[in-house]
């Protein structure tokens, strides 16, 4: 059994080990193991491990996924614990080495405390591994945004527009359910904006993504003139003008909670029509709608 001393520089949620090794057929095991904190300081526990995994005769980069993700902490002091069963190519180069513990006798799922023998470290002992990071997914809320007013510049049967004559305006409530504050980004698509006629299938690109935050229980609105001056940047035409696009949120995981947290997203559209017949344009009718909205898991 060996151990070798490991202190992460970022939080991550570790799903993989691999140790470059080979000119065995195994079986090996690798497991991350947590550390007593004392002087010198050795390892303290198991915080997950692999099955054992078969060797191929090739010195290569060889291990298997750990039985649980585990999440590390940055600057903390972590343990590669390495069980081999004997005659493998020691994964080390010459460079500064790092401390390291043996011992003859556990499993890397437990070692008794008084077993290991150590601490060592040499300037050719630089072990050599590697950790597989868990791919942060995310919820993503995509929601159709209508703002402004839209009268056609030329009405016509034989010329189509995004929309029928009207006035319309979008609020998007933004509410965190939760008992922590979530993080999350906003952004906005625009499909449309300003009196040309639109072009048949024309992709657009999104905007700029916008960091937010709520506290548990808070909530915030995304409404028309959020839109154009914050996630449009003010490259669209003022109010009145009509515009119409998307508004994305997107709620990613965390090194400490994969899962996104959910939260309420909900899409409120009002407007009312235009009497065209007089020749000028006059208020017509009133709707209103209240839409859910959904998020899709997004992965990498």
């Amino acid at each position: 059994m060996v151990a070798f001393a490991w202190t992460p520089n970022v939080t991550e949620t570790i799903t993989r080990i691999e140790i470059f090794t080979g000119e065995s057929a195994g079986p090996d095991a690798l497991a991350i193991w947590s550390d007593d904190g004392g002087t010198p300081s050795k390892p303290l526990a198991n915080l997950s491990n692999t099955n054992n995994f078969a060797l191929s005769a090739a010195n290569s980069w060889q291990g298997a996924d750990l039985l649980t993700p585990v999440t590390v902490n940055a600057a903390t002091k972590y343990w590669i614990v390495f069980d081999p069963v004997g005659g493998e190519q020691a994964p080390v180069q010459n460079g500064v080495g790092q401390q390291y513990w043996g011992s003859y006798v556990g499993t890397v799922t437990g070692v008794p405390a008084p077993s290991w023998f150590g601490p060592f470290s040499f300037p050719d002992r630089a072990w050599k591994f590697r950790v597989f990071c868990l791919p942060s997914v995310k919820d993503v809320y995509a929601v159709k945004f209508l703002c402004g007013s839209f009268t056609p510049p030329f009405p016509s049967e034989e010329r189509e527009w995004p929309v029928k004559p009207g006035n319309y305006f979008t609020a998007i409530n933004v509410h965190n359910p939760n008992s922590v504050l979530v993080s999350f980004q906003k952004k906005a698509v625009l499909l449309y904006g300003g009196e040309r006629p639109p072009r048949p299938e024309e992709p657009m690109p999104p905007g700029k993504l916008f960091e937010a935050s709520l506290k548990d229980d808070w909530g915030l609105e995304i409404d028309c003139t959020d839109i154009r001056k914050q996630l449009l940047g003010s490259a669209v035409p003022s109010a009145p003008a009509f515009i119409t696009g998307w508004v994305v949120i997107e709620v990613p995981g965390t090194p400490k909670h994969p899962e996104p947290r959910p939260i309420d997203v909900t899409a409120v559209y009002t407007s009312h029509g235009w009497d065209l017949s007089t020749g000028k344009p006059t208020y017509m009718g009133f709707a209103e709608d209240v839409v859910p909205v959904l998020p899709k898991r997004v992965k990498p």
